[in-house]
């Protein structure tokens, strides 16, 4: 009995050997994995930090070129622009390193927090089990005591042995459970952290290439990869699903970047399901709003408006060529036309939500559209009213407008190309290069001067590739062939969007101070990608009927740096160019821009024209000839209510009515009134002209810098009488009551005088001080710059010192038109000019209805003319 007792002894005995080795193999290897954690996260520590130093390297890259910029050519103005971009990428890199951080380290702390957990229940277990072996080897003595006693007592000794070792064998089978359960748990945990490590490698890189991109103004080619999934394991988590999701029709809201509408989503949802473009520091800025129209309580009763099944969300829908290609279609990767019922897209307008709107059709280039991406028409639902679907699944958008497209979709991306290979495979051209201009459309957005460079461009080989005289497919087709693409900046150039890379070389020509709607769209889809001369030299200089927006023309204020860098980059040689011949193009498409969108004003109110005149004539230092006459001589007998918001349209209508062949204006200042008069012979005075007077003057045209005494007592006799005279010299008083007493001898009784800031706004602007009425703008905290001093009283002093003379002033700005009529209502006010000159602004205010009530234009002029025909 006894030999058979320790024979089951050894057997347990050897048992509890084997699990000791085992628990030490676990604790070895859980060891090994503590080790491996430590050193991961000393990994992205070093990776976080040099995404941090690279960062902090192109800020000082960017601090740098700002410092260098009045120092330095238009090349450093063009590394500072693209480090400018590049920084924005990074900083936009470093964002997205911290959040993967933040999530692997939430990965690797409930790791630890498992393996600490393991390790505890082993050492309980492995103290459980020497216990027992303790108890085993004390048997074991007993029993050898006892060999001498009875074979009952050794038969009951044997039965609690045999318990106990029963008992040892279900702890070691729970040992061996729990630990079979933990690793499971442990290899899963280390499975995330290396995918999450795998996307942090992924970041580094990308970090590393912007960072020798910020250093470089070409951008290397892309490494294509050689082979692609269909989509990367994560899949499932680029989806997010909402059950009765509710979806109404978007509202645009002007100017403020808000979309109200489209889909309701849960305050939950990750930033990477909303609708978003960057903003300042790469920060991205959210357009969509969560706020509900007032009829999702009625919506829930309503059962004919709710869809089964579950749908892809297309997201928004706008039908405009450019926003659909960059924010409408990168969350249809997600589709399959077996398993989900249809794409849900929710049209964008500017009118309001509560505003019905009939029955969606599509234009016809996005119906093509779809059918590159294999999307029956059919499958595709618009949301123009509120609804709601069962299942709604949120696709991760893989490009976002002003952010590019990201690393995981190009897969998806060179799928599709593949795709539209084939279908171009019988459309396919030959090493074609492209130009894409907008001289067809010039009023929708435009460069002025581009026609002369296409023709020249045209001549080197480009074909002037017009996208709205082709279907979609045949767009493609000539970019899948283009191995060179020049084009003015805007939408045409979004076609590819749809391709993942493109061996080609292309060029922006910019008409934005910026390039952010196109750098982070192509940087990484072709071979070379450069923006032509600098985005700083654009300059936009509006729209004919608003101040600015899309559809503004613009100027490239150095148009010889653009052809330098064509030439650089060798897009071009350009061998035969003029840039006097460019000017002339350039000054016609503005006249040709100004003239055809004047036609088009409702109201024939040409302020904006003329802002964009005025604007030009400044930039380029000539005036703007072959107007419309209608926009700069208004008839004086047009019922239209033009409003002559500009000073030179005054002048010129003032010189219309005397038919003015001789113009003096005292202070000239940028010459941007004087040399916009239309009179034959001119003389300007100013002390001190802000703009080379020399390329306008001419036999007929005089510039004399001089002060306006000295003008007067010694030169004026020099000049025959003048028929217009315009006094905007020193706003004070006293000066500019001395040059209008003193312009009487230069003068006739047909003469019109126009005395400039005859109507101060403020206080502050009614100083005779400029340097104490900027100080009480400071205190005061007033926006308006202008300082029209105290030349208001001038008018005071004609009204009581000449009465010979008429007077009446203009709205807006205010000025004061002076013409030869004897007032029959004379009566001095103050008769004294004393007292006029200790006028204060308080007593123009009291004088705005009677002395210096303004007047409409079309009336003053009326008056002019029937006076003047009368003498």
């Amino acid at each position: 009995m006894a030999a058979t007792v320790e024979k089951e002894l050894e057997e347990v005995k050897d048992k509890w050997q084997q699990t000791q080795q085992e628990l030490d193999k676990t604790k070895s290897e859980l060891h090994d994995v503590r080790e491996e954690l430590e050193r991961s996260q000393s990994q992205l520590d070093e990776v976080l930090g040099e995404l941090e130093q690279t960062h902090f390297e192109l800020h000082q890259l960017k601090e740098k070129g700002e410092q260098q910029q009045s120092q330095s050519g238009w090349e450093v103005k063009q590394e500072l622009a693209e480090t400018k971009t590049k920084l924005q990428e990074t900083e936009q890199l470093l964002e997205q390193s911290q959040s993967q951080l933040g999530e692997t380290m939430g990965v690797l702390e409930e790791y630890q927090s498992q393996m600490e957990k393991t390790m505890g229940t082993l050492e309980e277990s492995q103290g459980k089990l020497q216990q027992k072996h303790e108890e085993l080897e004390q048997v074991k003595v007993e029993l050898a005591q006892k060999q001498s006693g009875s074979d009952a007592e050794l038969q009951k000794e044997l039965e609690e042995t045999k318990s106990q070792l029963r008992e040892t064998e279900e702890l070691l089978e729970q040992s061996h459970s729990h630990l079979g359960e933990t690793m499971e748990v442990l290899e899963e945990s280390y499975s995330q952290f290396e995918r999450k490590q795998e996307e942090l490698e992924q970041l580094k890189r990308n970090t590393q290439q912007s960072n020798l991109l910020s250093n470089e103004i070409q951008i290397q080619p892309k490494q294509r990869k050689q082979e692609l999934s269909t989509l990367d394991r994560t899949e499932k988590d680029r989806l997010f699903k909402i059950e009765n999701a509710i979806v109404e029709r978007i509202q645009i809201v002007r100017g403020q970047r808000e979309l109200l509408g489209g889909l309701i989503f849960p305050n939950y949802i990750p930033g990477v399901f909303r609708h978003r473009r960057s903003g300042q520091v790469s920060k991205p800025v959210y357009l969509d709003q969560n706020i509900p129209s007032k009829n999702i309580d009625n919506l829930k009763k309503n059962t004919s408006k709710f869809y089964s099944g579950t749908y892809i969300y297309g997201g928004f829908f706008h039908p405009h060529f450019g926003h659909t290609l960059t924010e409408s279609i990168h969350r249809l990767w997600a589709f399959n036309n077996t398993i989900h019922k249809g794409v849900v897209f929710t049209l964008a307008l500017a009118a309001p939500r509560n505003v019905s709107i009939a029955e969606y059709i599509p234009p016809e280039w996005f119906i093509q559209i779809l059918e590159v991406l294999d999307i029956p028409l059919a499958k595709c639902i618009w949301v123009t009213e509120s609804c709601i679907f069962e299942n709604l699944l949120v696709p991760e958008p893989g490009s976002e407008l002003t952010l590019g497209h990201k690393a995981w979709y190009s897969s998806y991306l060179e799928q599709l190309q593949q795709r539209i290979l084939t279908l171009t495979s019988n459309l396919k051209k030959q090493d074609l290069k492209l130009f894409l201009g907008r001289s067809h459309i010039p009023l929708n957005g435009s460069v002025a001067g581009e026609k002369y460079l296409e023709n020249m461009l045209v001549n080197e080989g480009y074909i002037s590739l017009k996208p709205e005289d082709y279907d979609f497919i045949d767009q493609l087709a000539y970019f899948i062939s283009a191995k060179k693409i020049i084009f003015t900046e805007g939408s045409a150039i979004y076609s590819l969007e749809l391709i993942n890379y493109l061996d080609a070389e292309i060029c922006c020509l910019p008409r934005r101070s910026d390039n952010k709607l196109f750098t982070p769209h192509l940087h990484n889809k072709c071979h070379n990608y450069v923006v032509a001369g600098s985005v700083e030299d654009t300059l936009r200089l509006g729209c004919y009927n608003k101040k600015d927006g899309g559809d503004a023309i613009s100027i490239n204020i150095h148009p010889s740096k653009v052809i330098q860098s064509l030439r650089e980059h060798n897009f071009a040689t350009l061998k035969s160019w003029n840039e006097n011949e460019f000017l002339a193009c350039e000054r016609e498409d503005i006249i040709t821009y100004i003239n055809q969108g004047y036609d088009l004003l409702k109201n024939q109110d040409p302020v904006h024209c003329l802002g964009i005149m005025e604007k030009y004539s400044q930039v380029r230092n000539q005036p703007l000839t072959g107007l419309n006459k209608q926009l700069i001589y208004p008839s004086s007998t047009s019922k239209k209510t033009m409003e002559f918001k500009h000073r030179h349209v005054r002048l010129n209508k003032l010189a219309s009515i005397n038919q003015s062949s001789k113009y003096l204006e005292i202070g000239v200042h940028k010459g941007l009134t004087f040399n916009a008069i239309e009179v034959q012979n001119k003389v300007a005075v100013d002390v001190n002209f802000q703009f080379n007077t020399k390329n306008y003057e001419t036999e007929r045209v005089f510039f004399l810098e001089v002060p306006s005494d000295e003008f007067f007592t010694s030169h004026a006799q020099d000049f025959p009488p003048f028929d217009l005279i315009y006094l905007d010299g020193l706003h004070t008083f006293e000066q500019t009551f001395r040059d209008f007493c003193a312009s009487l001898s230069c003068a006739h009784n047909k003469t019109i005088w126009l005395i400039d800031d005859t109507c101060p706004g403020s206080y502050a602007q009614a100083q005779s001080s400029q340097q104490i009425s900027k100080q009480l703008k400071q205190a005061s905290g007033e926006k308006d710059g202008s300082w029209m001093g105290d030349v208001f009283k001038v008018v005071a002093a004609i009204h009581d010192f000449f009465p010979q003379f008429s007077f009446a002033t203009f709205p807006n700005h205010g000025q004061t038109a002076v013409w030869y009529q004897w007032r029959r209502d004379f009566n001095p006010k103050w008769n004294s000019l004393e007292k006029i000159s200790r006028l204060e602004y308080l007593d123009f205010v009291e004088l705005k209805e009677t002395l210096f009530k303004r007047e409409k234009y079309f009336d003053i002029f009326e008056r002019i003319e029937k006076n003047l025909s009368e003498l």
